[in-house]
């Protein structure tokens, strides 16, 4: 049976939350085994490895997701929504390992259809062996109605950028918004870009 693109899409979706987390598991211990021989033989290495350090950063949030939709009239669609926004970064880099991030910060997602909706969202995660964990509040609003969603997201990363499925929990006036009522499902790619260096140290 063949399915409209839509569905095809959101298909691709449920697969890659249900798999997220063994490629996750698998890319980890990829990285663990090599970290082990470096750190046994750095000392017969013909350079100086470098040193760890710590930075605190300001950052410019970009990116967008592929939100599942329905319209007034009950079909389903994908909803696209372009994201912008300030986070504070804590960054880790290790000659050895993965570099370690959190963040934290504020950022607005706009969907630009006909009747724009705004998302005005305070997010979270932690992004360690490429391992991507995170979860997001977000109001969304056409300002004549609202609803308020937690969103809590798995995915990879490999820094600045991280891919992540979410899921869209509802919890207060998720009936009075239609459109977003069954919207749970989704997809997002964020890229933090570095504006200033707040702290550095090793």
């Amino acid at each position: 049976m063949l399915l409209p693109p839509h569905r095809k899409a959101f298909h691709v979706v449920r697969n890659f939350m249900k798999l997220l987390f063994t490629l996750t598991l698998l890319t980890a211990l990829s990285f663990t085994f090599p970290c082990f021989s470096q750190v046994d033989t750095a000392s017969n290495l013909p350079f100086k490895p470098r040193k760890m350090y710590r930075e605190t950063a300001l950052k410019l949030l970009v990116g967008g997701n592929l939100q599942q939709a329905y319209r007034a009239d009950g079909k389903e669609y994908n909803r696209k929504h372009i994201e912008v926004g300030i986070h504070k970064t804590m960054t880790s880099f290790d000659w050895h390992h993965p570099s370690s991030v959190f963040t934290h910060g504020v950022s607005l997602e706009i969907a630009p259809q006909s009747n724009p909706i705004y998302g005005f969202k305070y997010s979270a995660w932690a992004e360690v062996w490429c391992f991507v964990l995170g979860l997001g509040w977000i109001y969304y609003t056409d300002f004549e109605k609202g609803s308020f969603k937690i969103r809590p997201e798995i995915g990879i990363g490999l820094y600045p950028f991280k891919l992540t499925g979410g899921f869209n929990i509802p919890t207060l006036w998720n009936k009075d918004f239609k459109e977003l009522r069954r919207s749970q499902e989704q997809v997002t790619l964020n890229i933090l870009l570095k504006l200033k260096t707040l702290k550095k140290e090793k």
